[in-house]
């Protein structure tokens, strides 16, 4: 198992870590942008970080200040003075790796230089255009104004009912200049244009809360290199012997700007908008993609672009092989062209990569957004998600626990590095709410680590929680939390699956605003049952108490089954990666051949696997589901028994029993130390009081440290066992509370 030790789990940069002061070293990190440096500019940086030192702050987050981005010897001098400054004081440094989020522009310096390296898309188009492209009917074949370059022209038969029919296509010469002419269709025909465009108008380049610029390509082979160029390696020779100092560099919401979105109530526009009159949905694209395509695969994609659009009432399995493939592709050169890039450079330096990506809370926009959140997370030395809402409640009745889970997943897989959460109240401030309360904001906290959060890189203002006292007890309280992550290695035994290959195979761009099409296009049903059915089942796992990571094909393409304690297997992902005893497949997933593949040889060493619902079947064009696994697989229903069996069967599950109170609300982390001591966390995020009895492996003298307080007590078992053979600790946990139950040193658990 991954060792427990700071310096050994936190990536290249573990021992920066602890040059900071004792406790200081778990505590939040503050998001001060340029802040510092506009403070070292007006000489008040002294008082500036004083300030967070008194708070109980860990760190800061930091960037060159805004005026004169990267470019001006002033601007560089103030953040070496603030870098310097902040270390002195025991400080953690992160770099923030953009003027303002979306990351990848460098405040625009990136396209200056390389225009080329602009985020562009496919798009789809029927013929005729609609007025809106204001031609006149004699010229309504040609292409929408928007078109850079044709890719395919097709004519279709109809159906009787008028849909196009995939069977009754003819492929047309396309003109090479998007202003011509295509070829018209015949009576009882339509015709369809594929075309490159650029993406900016109604994306979340120009519609976030901070800046419209364009963006660029996180596809292009030279866009996520160019960024490292303009933006790290000018931080590596302006800081020189400084860059010792900075533990890792974060990178904030990226993706492939092929999704429309809402406007944002963006505060400025650096690039003039131009929004078209008519939207097209559009796919992320870059000019090798085609060639990326046939040297995978072996075939043709611009001959089933199509297929990637449009839903055609004769061909189905043809259609999902087609995205399926293209969004693994796509996903897999987003990965290599811009997170593999950061995390080179900062192993050249000793520098760990860390930040959060756009999109987290569900598969489908993962899709939309990403393509695959577990393979980008997993290319991120320290993974982050984004947590901006400080209601405990929706961390599991919402989707907010799950995006901690997933970061969690990655870094266990990647061999157990911290998990970084950017956390704010930012919902509650601009829904009208005033701010999250002090005990609202240690709720979501203790919540989030109990889900594996380890760095906090807070936008709380400096005086939420009722003031500078309020947000100094959150940082105590946080920093408490984040201790027993770092220190103490969780136990989770339980894998399931990612599902995305699914949703890529049911998933089609649209030109709407892409959250409020997802839940109303009935083309979305299929990619959405999916994603609901995945994220109620992970909920119930959370609700029940049954500790588990997500993990991808790769994770399991890598796997090998292993002898565990007790004549039991175990699947081992990865060398340093975890040991899990059973899989779960959520309903609607698809198993490549090769994943089939792999469950088999675990089935095979007597390792389970257990179908939720309906269960998996093979992925498009791969034959139907291997019979063998159809046999070796068994099948549940419902979750909350597959719950009370993984519970019962499993060493690492806690066993909670209701006293009083919502014990659903609680989620419990089990832990093990050094030397085989047990650990448990439980954090109600309720705002009402929980009493549990807790069962399973509690042997032991135990201790009761309250993470809200620091107060520490010894536990008492009840005269009551709540099951025969086993005994039970009666634990209160507070509304919104944090409890941490440990074995005394020198004990070892069960």
């Amino acid at each position: 198992m991954p060792s427990s030790t700071q310096s050994e789990r936190s990536g290249p940069t573990g021992s920066r870590a602890g040059g900071a002061r004792g406790f200081r070293r778990y505590a939040p990190l503050q998001i001060v942008h340029g802040a510092a440096t506009d403070a070292a500019r007006d000489g008040r940086l002294d008082a500036f970080l004083d300030r967070l030192v008194a708070l109980g702050l860990g760190g800061i987050v930091v960037n060159y200040p805004p005026a004169g981005y990267l470019c001006d010897a002033a601007g560089w001098e103030a953040t070496r003075q603030a870098v310097r400054a902040a270390a002195t004081r025991g400080l953690r440094v992160w770099l923030y790796d953009e003027e303002g989020y979306p990351s990848g522009a460098a405040g625009g310096l990136v396209l200056a230089a390389q225009p080329e390296t602009e985020a562009v898309g496919v798009s789809w188009a029927w013929l005729p255009l609609d007025e809106g492209e204001g031609a006149p009917a004699a010229r309504s074949w040609r292409a929408p104004a928007m078109a850079e370059a044709m890719l395919g022209a097709w004519r279709f038969a109809l159906d009787p009912h008028g849909q196009p029919l995939w069977a009754g296509r003819e492929r047309l010469p396309a003109p090479r200049d998007p202003a011509l002419a295509a070829a018209g269709g015949a009576e009882g025909t339509r015709v369809g244009i594929a075309f490159t465009r650029r993406l900016y108008e109604g994306t979340h380049a120009e519609r976030n809360f901070h800046a419209s610029r364009r963006m660029v390509n996180v596809l292009h082979p030279d866009g996520g290199a160019a960024f490292v160029a303009v933006t790290h390696e000018r931080y590596a020779a302006e800081l020189g012997p400084l860059l010792r100092h900075v533990e890792a560099v974060f990178t904030d919401e990226p993706s492939w700007i092929s999704a429309f979105l809402p406007p944002l109530g963006t505060r400025r526009v650096d690039d003039p908008l131009a929004p078209p009159p008519v939207q097209y949905p559009a796919l992320p694209w870059a000019t090798d993609v085609p060639a990326a395509f046939a040297a995978a695969y072996g075939d043709d994609l611009l001959a089933s672009l199509p297929l990637l659009f449009t839903d055609f009432p004769d061909v189905t399995e043809e259609a999902r092989r087609c995205r399926g493939r293209f969004h693994a592709l796509t996903a897999r050169l987003y990965g290599e062209r811009y997170f593999e890039p950061i995390r080179a450079w900062g192993r050249r330096h000793g520098v760990a990569s860390s930040g959060h990506v756009l999109g987290e809370e569900g598969l489908v926009t993962h899709a939309a957004f990403e393509g695959d959140l577990m393979a980008q997370l997993r290319r991120l030395d320290w993974p982050g998600c984004d947590v901006l809402d400080s209601d405990p409640r929706r961390i599991v009745e919402g989707d907010l626990g799950l995006t901690a889970r997933f970061a969690a997943s990655a870094a266990r897989l990647n061999g157990g590095a911290p998990v970084m959460c950017e956390i704010s109240d930012f919902v509650q401030r601009h829904g009208g709410a005033g701010g999250a309360s002090l005990a609202a904001m240690r709720g979501t906290t203790f919540a989030l680590s109990a889900l594996g959060v380890a760095v906090y890189a807070s936008y709380y203002p400096l005086d939420a929680g009722g003031g500078e006292g309020g947000y100094r007890r959150w940082c105590e309280a946080a920093a408490r939390a984040c201790r027993i992550v770092h220190e103490w290695e969780p136990l989770v035994d339980v894998a399931l699956l990612y599902p995305i290959r699914a949703v890529w195979e049911g998933f089609v761009p649209t030109a709407e605003e892409f959250r409020a099409a997802v839940g109303r296009d009935p083309r979305f049903a299929a990619a959405r049952g999916v994603s609901s059915g995945f994220a109620a089942l992970a909920r119930t796992l959370l609700r029940c108490q049954v500790p588990f990571d997500v993990v991808d094909e790769a994770a399991l393409l890598a796997a090998e089954p292993e002898a565990g304690g007790n004549g039991t297997a175990a699947l081992r992902c990865g060398a340093a990666g975890p040991r899990y005893r059973v899989v779960l497949l959520p309903a609607g997933g698809v198993l490549t051949r090769s994943v089939q593949e792999a469950l088999l040889r675990w089935v095979g060493a007597g390792g389970a696997v257990v179908a939720v619902g309906a269960g998996p079947a093979a992925a498009a064009g791969e034959g139907p589901l291997a019979p063998s696994l159809e046999q070796g697989v068994e099948r549940m229903d419902a979750a909350v028994d597959l719950c009370a069996r993984l519970r019962d069967a499993g060493p690492a599950a806690p066993r909670l029993r209701a006293l009083a109170g919502d014990v659903a609300s609680v989620l419990a982390a089990p832990f093990r130390h050094r030397g085989g001591r047990r650990g448990l966390l439980l954090a109600n995020t309720a705002d009402a009081p929980v009493r549990v009895a807790v069962g399973g492996p509690v042997a032991g003298d135990w201790l009761r440290t309250d993470l809200a307080t620091g107060k520490v007590r010894a536990l008492c078992l009840p005269g009551a066992k709540p099951q025969k053979d086993e005994e039970a600790y009666a634990v209160g946990v507070p509304p919104h509370g944090g409890v941490w139950l440990s074995q005394r040193a020198g004990v070892r658990g069960a």
